[in-house]
């Protein structure tokens, strides 16, 4: 009895501490979208939510300044409240969070908030300023529209890769579950890139922004249609509406996929002849015509391999000295 009314009294006091705390005292967090992320941050639940000790984890929430909170302790109390079907307080713990978190994609990716999404005032908000923040950081594309469309298949890829990212508990057990369900998101997966380069072409930066096209890129590469839309890629280089970068990573994985050498030095990996000389290190993949190498690089505005491997040390990079001979 005094455990649960000691959560009743907690819930009271965060909940009028919620509805009174404006969102101005907090420092906005800089979005990452314009990165290449490898994946969506995950915003884990608190230990003390793992183990359902709500009235310690209420405790150490409400005795921090609102303003202090972490992101992770926002989204957590976000999850907890949402459990508890409070939605008032679900709302306005996720609305802080989209305003300080480096990437909020984490609430579209992982299967939390089911009770907020059965509520059509609040959740469609939550969408609606995640789609803002996002299209925040490209305002000047020329698609925004495509952009946004890209930005949900990178969610979905990241749900093929991460095994049951939005499997409940009872369902963890289920691998033939898990598998179909991920073979389905990537078949989606293909047919949505495959109409949209066939109507736009490959997606470029003027269309979609930076992130988008690495994305597209990425989803190219994971659904193995790289070596086909290669053509398209090439084209829309030669229309300078391609980073050389980006180019040229493309370009080395093409050739790979074909069993060529790559041409710019942007792969390396494990599992060579070198491996008993270079333990531990990821080599660098052949190089048509080594000597000119770093000529290309400079060409394609890339620092060359030298210095790349050096602003990479802790990677265990290794260009095999015999690449010298």
């Amino acid at each position: 009895m005094k455990k649960s009314i000691l959560i009743l009294l907690l819930l009271s006091l965060i909940s009028l501490t919620a509805s009174s705390q404006t969102l101005n005292s907090f420092s906005v967090g800089k979005k990452q979208y314009e990165e290449i992320p490898n994946f969506t941050l995950d915003y884990r639940l608190d230990s003390l939510l793992v183990v359902k000790n709500y009235p310690a984890f209420l405790n150490k929430i409400y005795s921090k300044d609102r303003s202090a909170l972490h992101p992770k302790e926002l989204y957590s109390a976000a999850v907890y409240f949402d459990e508890i079907n409070q939605p008032d307080s679900t709302f306005n713990y996720l609305s802080i969070f989209l305003k300080v978190a480096a990437d909020d994609r984490s609430i579209l990716f992982h299967d939390y908030f089911p009770n907020l999404k059965k509520n059509n005032t609040y959740w469609p908000m939550i969408i609606n300023q995640i789609e803002k923040n996002y299209l925040k950081v490209i305002p000047d594309v020329e698609n925004k529209e495509l952009a946004l469309q890209i930005f949900y298949l990178t969610i979905e890829k990241y749900r093929t890769e991460l095994p049951y990212a939005d499997l409940s508990i009872q369902q963890w057990d289920s691998i033939t579950k898990k598998g179909k369900l991920n073979q389905q998101r990537k078949e989606n997966i293909i047919n949505a890139i495959n109409g949209i380069i066939e109507k736009y072409g490959f997606p470029t930066m003027q269309m979609v922004g930076k992130f988008a096209v690495y994305q597209s890129y990425n989803i190219l590469e994971y659904t193995n249609q790289l070596v086909k839309y290669y053509p398209e890629v090439n084209q829309a280089f030669l229309k300078k509406r391609i980073e050389p970068e980006l180019y040229a990573q493309i370009t080395d994985k093409y050739l790979m996929l074909k069993g060529k050498k790559q041409l710019y030095g942007t792969l390396f990996r494990t599992g060579t002849k070198y491996d008993k000389k270079y333990p531990g290190t990821f080599i660098l993949s052949p190089v048509k015509n080594f000597k000119e190498l770093n000529k290309r690089r400079l060409e394609m505005g890339l620092i060359t391999i030298e210095e790349y491997v050096k602003q990479h040390k802790n990677e265990n990079l290794v260009i095999p000295e015999e690449y010298y001979k």
